[in-house]
């Protein structure tokens, strides 16, 4: 184990080089990627822990930016540390790298992790991930918002709809197709399902950026499990706007998939970026007029681009880059045939759905401009 030196700067500074905390029980996969990495020295920070318990030690002082862990680990296993970091060291970026994993050991990651590599790793893979997390991530101011990105689990959607899921889900043999359209019809859940079903745990061909093949991919029995992790996740206090929110997401999502063919755009696709353009919004929260009673749920007063926060979150789960870019350009002239598309469907819903239910769009900050 490399051990590091007490970290002098603030808690809020960024540090010049990303720091990297590798952890893994096996000596070899730590010899390895010492190997794999050791021309990077000079653009990663990087340290290297031998189990779950020193990792734990070394997080007070070390603050990495971001922390690779591997999943079956003895004591303190990835899922744990993971976890720890999460609601201690919220401002570290969370990636799984790991062998086979059972389905419970892909919801639980599915709960932590923000990303997903399988052992062994091309090496390329693994940097280009490395860079394009640390990007993202170290540009982003160190402040409440960036704590509340990380710590993010979306919700499946307002009461209604986990009530309906619940019920689903329950049955001995689902319906397929009603499950992915629920799904479907829920940024929480389709940012979830893209998340695993495009994560090296599933090895896909290709990126999927269709959330009803997603489900088709995952299958009931995942799809199952992660929606009984998630029945919890929400706030009763502002299901109102919630409510409001997702239907205005859904509806929007409608409307791109009927568009979308007539404009020469792929519908799942088209379906899966309308649904996820407001997704910052939920990382936000409801604007001051739906405070929930821990009094601290809503970050809508803070000078922040909802529209950047969304495309932070997704860039950090590893979404396809079509649809963080999606997210990206909304609200900016159109730079695709799908950004026309979203600009339509976004003008129906305006039109057909007025609502207040989203937070004041606030004026682009550099930072946050720069990363998405």
């Amino acid at each position: 184990m490399t051990s590091a030196a007490p970290s002098s700067s603030p808690d809020d500074a960024v540090t010049p080089s990303p720091s990297i905390l590798f952890v893994d029980d096996e000596p070899s996969v730590l010899a390895a990627l010492r190997r794999s990495l050791r021309r990077h020295r000079g653009e990663f920070d990087m340290h290297f822990s031998a189990s779950g318990a020193d990792a734990l030690a070394l997080l007070p002082d070390l603050r990495p930016d971001i922390v690779v862990s591997d999943f079956k680990m003895p004591g303190i296993d990835g899922g744990e540390l993971l976890a720890h970091v999460r609601e201690h060291h919220p401002r570290s970026s969370r990636i799984i790298l790991s062998g086979h994993v059972d389905e419970a050991d892909m919801v639980r990651a599915a709960g932590t992790a923000h990303q997903f590599l399988s052992k062994p790793c091309d090496n390329a893979v693994l940097v280009d991930t490395l860079r394009s997390t640390a990007r993202r991530w170290t540009a982003f101011p160190a402040s409440r918002v960036r704590d509340r990105v990380s710590s993010t689990v979306l919700p499946p959607g307002p009461i209604a709809e986990r009530e309906r899921l619940a019920h689903l889900v329950t049955q001995d043999d689902p319906d397929i197709d009603a499950l992915a359209a629920l799904v479907a019809a829920s940024p929480g859940l389709s940012a979830k399902m893209l998340q695993l079903v495009n994560s090296a745990f599933f090895g896909a061909s290709r990126r999927i950026s269709d959330p009803r093949q997603a489900v088709a991919l995952v299958g009931p029995d995942l799809v199952r499990a992660l929606v009984a992790s998630l029945q919890d996740v929400g706030d009763n206090a502002s299901d109102a706007w919630l409510s409001r929110l997702t239907a205005r997401s859904a509806g929007r999502a409608d409307r791109a998939e009927a568009m979308a063919p007539g404009a020469g755009v792929d519908a799942g696709l088209a379906r899966a970026a309308a649904l996820l353009l407001d997704v910052g919004n939920f990382v936000v929260g409801p604007p001051a007029a739906d405070p929930s009673p821990s009094g601290d749920h809503s970050l809508a007063t803070d000078p922040v681009d909802p529209t950047a926060v969304g495309a932070l979150l997704l860039g950090l789960w590893g979404l396809p880059s079509e649809l963080t870019d999606a997210v990206t350009n909304h609200g900016r002239q159109p730079r695709s045939a799908l950004d026309e598309v979203l600009a339509s469907a976004q003008s129906r819903v305006d039109a057909e759905m007025p609502d207040d239910a989203s937070p004041v769009p606030h004026p682009h900050t550099n930072t946050l401009s720069a990363v998405a």
